[in-house]
């Protein structure tokens, strides 16, 4: 362990001397994937992290049969997408819904691609259609299942024992945790990219290529050009979301060894029912050119900020000098 210690200090060590010796290198990628995490992770990530936060530290989850609570903490996980699943099973840990052996066990499927990445970057903006990017979504939401309930996702109980927390204190904690999330995913973005790009200088664009692609599953994707691989790689997710993953995750341990093998196991669903999804509704498989740089679709973010803005502004007012029975409809009817 020593040994492995003093290793990691002297290349950690080595990577410092190696920022500064080409700290305009890598100055330049930090700023442009700061631009990517402000202009794009930010505004899609930000609202649904917000909002899901919201859900289950006011405890909505409860007007749920206790049966099928935990199916609907899942079907969150997975419109929302990577890595907010972590984060929700964390709080929900966190509030004593469920024990802490009971999230570590269900962690593996609620790690999931969400939609809007699926459908609106993948379909529409790499593969030019929401058909593929819908199957893909499909495909991935039913393995997320499978593997749900191959866990006892339906077995564990639910504690009906509520805080009461006042209706300020849940907007404010949600805002806290939201931006603390935000904050995790965008710094293990732009480190990742800043260590690419100094192993890029120092041996070559293949061996940073190997690594970004392993790392970061946006790069990996927008490289492929089989749409069974870009599949492959959503299953696995990458280093960068297992990071990710790792920070949120406070309130219970994660066992990366079974975390992997259901990783595998999800790859092998997927593709299954992709391939059947494919043949039932008589879809081809697409090929197209290798891209090298990211595609972002253009959207109007306005009304999306508008109705978040709204939403925020009116659960503040309706906060002022009021208490809060720990239930949000409650509070608002």
């Amino acid at each position: 362990m020593k040994i492995i210690k003093t290793v990691l200090l002297f290349l950690l060590l080595g990577f410092i001397v190696l920022f500064c010796l080409f700290s305009s290198e890598v100055s330049e990628t930090f700023v442009n994937t700061a631009v990517i995490c402000i202009k794009n992770i930010t505004p899609s990530l930000l609202p649904v992290i917000f909002v899901s936060l919201i859900i289950i530290n006011s405890n909505l989850t409860e007007v749920l049969p206790s049966k099928i609570r935990l199916l609907g903490v899942f079907v969150l996980s997975c419109v929302s997408g990577y890595p907010v699943g972590a984060k929700l099973l964390d709080t929900y840990c966190e509030k004593g819904y469920i024990k802490k052996e009971t999230a570590s066990v269900l962690l593996p499927s609620f790690i999931n691609a969400g939609p809007g990445f699926i459908i609106n970057i993948i379909g529409f903006g790499i593969l030019n259609s929401k058909t593929i990017g819908i199957a893909l979504f499909v495909s991935q939401f039913l393995a997320s299942f499978l593997i749900f309930l191959a866990l006892g996702g339906f077995s564990y109980l639910i504690s009906e024992k509520y805080n009461v927390i006042k209706f300020s204190d849940i907007i404010q904690k949600s805002a806290y945790e939201s931006v603390s999330s935000i904050r995790n995913i965008c710094t293990y973005l732009i480190l990742i990219n800043c260590f690419s790009k100094v192993i890029e200088l120092l041996l070559g664009a293949k061996v940073a290529t190997i690594i970004i692609d392993i790392s970061e599953i946006t790069s990996a994707v927008l490289k492929q050009n089989n749409v069974f691989a870009i599949s492959i790689l959503l299953s696995f997710c990458g280093i960068c979301i297992y990071l990710q993953v790792f920070s949120m995750v406070k309130n219970f341990k994660i066992k990366i060894v079974k975390l992997l093998l259901c990783r595998t196991l999800h790859v092998i669903l997927s593709l299954s029912f992709l391939k059947i999804i494919f043949k039932i509704f008589n879809i081809s498989t697409p090929v197209f050119s290798n891209i090298t740089s990211a595609v972002f679709p253009k959207q109007n973010q306005g009304i999306y900020f508008s109705i978040f803005l709204i939403f925020t502004f009116v659960c503040c007012i309706l906060s002022i000098k009021r208490k809060s029975s720990g239930n949000l409809l409650k509070d608002l009817i």
